[in-house]
């Protein structure tokens, strides 16, 4: 009805007022400005009025900066400005003169003097020699002395002038050289980097595909493989190019501020506690050096892999790698690079799959198939193992990948360890067009235990024959039974063996060591003894502790086993540096002190640091250990000493340390000090071991 926004309008009694705020709110707020205001705060309507902070501050610095900019240009205009008065000042030109007439004075005394000493030490060594020659052998040596020592002070007096011939310059040049000093430009009048920037942008093509990348260089040259941390080159899409150029020519593009971003995104990440990340343009950034002096890296060990075809013939497949690249940290400074691998023999699609990302975070992953074929094939499917009793189906796929129908004869070359039941060795058959067809087989194996071995080859008219040969195991039925036994060789030995009464014959294998002493047979255990390190501080160490004692045993005994060295001190030094990063950190002297299980600001643990101190100890004996660790580490049981004989607990101490009583941990931490060092007054602690010894009842 006409009526009814009327009719409304009375009943609420509005005027209208809730009937356009609810309707338009931001028209209403439009046409009625402050009153509006207030009825859309009543009504719920309001937007709310957010403060950037963050903004304010960085407002405030912007023009602090340009207030401090502008006195600065004041400041160089003016000493400028004195410069140049002082150049033009007469008495400034009347002193260069004066300055120029006393080098040249020195440079005459330099020309004559120079070569004057010159003949003096030449004639002093030729009287030298002269009266040497005249003199008995020795007598003359101090004149033949002073003869070399002559004519060196000559040589060396005349290169000194030969090196440095001054460069003379008339009083004319050296008024040009001050007024060509005068015209250059004062460095604070040149252009700001930002507008050299401003015109590379302006300046760059736009004729750009879609997805193209500029690369612009900024300031001084870029190098493209820079260190994290240096600058990069900047990438800059085809909208921020337009953009630029749009501002460099007044039309109203987007006029970039660098200074308020970057001030914005230092304050961001001064609260996240992470690098200072500049932007350089919206959307791009570069990552900028480091805030404080950082640690020295570890080296990164990564494992990378390229498959290599086994060796064998090449007009026979048997290599089917199921991977044949692996390259977990591969950097590409310009976003692309090239990769070689072989092909394996197998036939089919391979997927290849790259996973990506940017110093800044971003994600990015990417699969493709990758086919390998053949225009005949065979192809046949065996089992990984099979037991000696075993009845062997082997299906075999012929497959035709060309257009055009054709006769193929498929020979079975070979089945070692395998007797052929069903199946002939050689068949001709037609293979359709683009198709696959299937052929069956079965085997039996006809050994107890080994390698069986099937090579099947196909050849059709117009292509070379395709030859494929696999291999699978034959085990023996039943579970396996193994034993062992030793004895002492004297001329001859023997031993008897019971073998169980299910034994199936043709399994029965024996193998026959012989060591020429008891040292040998120690020896060959030695690799058993090596450990990959893990877990905490403790299990760390009873990881580690074996590679050590390994590394000692080799070197006291003059013993060459470079392989088993070579692996001792690889998992040596993996452990020695995972024994560090249990070390604790004191959060209120920023320091580190002691050892616990899991470190981190855990607090040290006595017994536990007096354990790493022996084992950093005799790991220093055949693997470079950091003498300042062990130091403050020392330094930290010294501290501990109670005054009494003992040492002070730590009462947040993760656990007692086995719960040995305090006196047998007492001792074992002055047996780990005086084991470390020599010259520690350890005394008091000595005295109090002595005395609870002798009043122990302990066995």
């Amino acid at each position: 009805l006409p009526q009814a926004a009327e009719a409304l309008d009375l009943l609420l009694g509005t005027q209208g007022w809730r009937r356009f705020a609810e309707q338009d709110p931001q028209k209403f707020r439009n046409e009625q400005k402050e009153e509006a205001e207030r009825l859309l705060v009543a009504l719920g309507h309001s937007q709310i009025k957010r403060t950037d902070l963050i903004q304010q501050k960085l407002q405030r610095m912007e023009r602090e900066y340009a207030r401090r900019t502008e006195e600065l240009k004041a400041q160089a205009a003016q000493a400028q400005k004195t410069e140049q008065e002082t150049r033009d000042d007469p008495a400034y030109r009347a002193a260069l003169v004066q300055l120029k007439a006393y080098e040249d004075r020195l440079d005459r005394i330099q020309r004559v003097g120079k070569p004057l000493l010159e003949a003096v030490l030449i004639v002093a060594a030729l009287v030298c020699l002269v009266l040497g020659l005249l003199r008995h052998l020795t007598r003359a040596l101090p004149y033949y002395a002073a003869t070399a020592v002559c004519v060196a002070m000559a040589l060396l007096l005349a290169r000194v002038s030969w090196w440095n011939v001054p460069q003379r310059h008339s009083v004319e040049e050296q008024m040009a050289l001050v007024m060509k000093q005068k015209n250059q430009q004062h460095p604070l009048e040149e252009r700001p980097q930002e507008e050299k920037r401003q015109k590379i942008l302006a300046e760059a093509p736009v004729d750009m595909a879609k997805g193209d990348v500029l690369q612009a260089r900024i300031a001084a040259p870029l190098h493209p493989e820079a260190a994290p941390g240096r600058a990069r080159p900047l990438a800059v899409g085809r909208a921020d190019v337009a953009a630029n150029r749009a501002a460099a020519e007044g039309k109203g593009g987007i006029v970039q501020q660098p200074l308020r971003r970057q001030m914005k995104q230092a304050e961001q990440d001064k609260f996240l506690g992470d690098r200072v990340a500049m932007p350089l343009d919206k959307g791009r950034k570069r990552i900028a050096a480091p805030l404080g002096p950082q640690p020295a890296e570890q080296p990164l060990v990564v494992r990378e892999y390229k498959h290599v075809r086994a060796d064998g013939p090449a007009e026979e497949r048997y290599d089917f790698a199921e991977t044949l690249y692996w390259h977990p940290v591969l950097v590409l400074p310009h976003g692309k690079t090239e990769v070689s691998f072989d092909l394996c023999d197998s036939l089919g699609a391979f997927e290849v799959t790259a996973f990506a990302h940017t110093l800044d975070g971003r994600l990015g992953s990417a699969s493709q198939l990758l086919v390998s074929r053949l225009p005949f094939t065979v192809q046949p499917r065996t089992p990984l193992e099979v037991s000696a009793g075993d009845t062997i189906d082997v299906p075999l796929a012929v497959a035709n990948n060309t257009h055009e129908s054709r006769t193929a004869r498929i020979s079975l070359t070979e089945h070692a360890n395998l007797a052929r039941l069903e199946g002939a060795e050689t068949i001709e058959m037609s293979a359709p067009a683009g198709t696959m067809l299937r052929k069956l087989y079965r085997f039996r194996p006809t050994i107890q235990e080994g390698v069986a071995t099937l090579t099947f080859t196909g050849k059709a008219d117009g292509f070379p024959a395709d030859s494929v040969r696999t291999t699978f195991r034959i085990l023996p039925e039943g579970f396996p039974v193994v034993g062992s036994s030793s004895d002492v060789l004297e001329k001859s030995a023997t031993q008897e063996l019971v073998l169980p009464e299910t034994w199936i014959r043709g399994t029965l294998q024996c193998q026959v060591q012989v060591y020429p002493s008891t040292l040998a047979d120690l020896q060959k255990g030695l690799e058993a003894l090596l450990r990959d390190p893990n877990g905490c501080f403790e299990q760390s160490s009873s990881s580690t502790y074996p590679n050590v004692l390994v590394l000692q045993y080799l070197r006291e005994s003059n013993q060459v086993k470079p392989e088993i060295e070579r692996r001792a001190q690889e998992l040596l030094d993996r452990g020695y540096h995972k024994l560090l990063s249990f070390e604790c950190l004191d959060p209120a002297q920023r320091k580190k002190q002691g050892y616990e299980w899991f470190g981190g600001t855990a607090p040290p643990h006595e017994a536990l640091t007096a354990y790493g101190l022996m084992e950093f100890r005799d790991m220093a004996r055949v693997h470079e250990v950091d003498p300042a660790m062990l130091e403050r580490t020392r330094q930290y049981l010294l501290h501990q000493r109670d005054g009494q004989g003992g040492f002070k607990r730590n009462p947040r101490a993760l656990d007692t340390f086995g719960r040995a009583p305090q006196h047998i941990t007492n001792a074992y931490i002055v047996w780990a000090l005086t084991e470390s060092g020599k010259d520690d007054d350890l005394t008091k602690e000595l005295n109090a071991l002595h005395e609870q010894a002798q009043t122990s009842k302990d066995p």
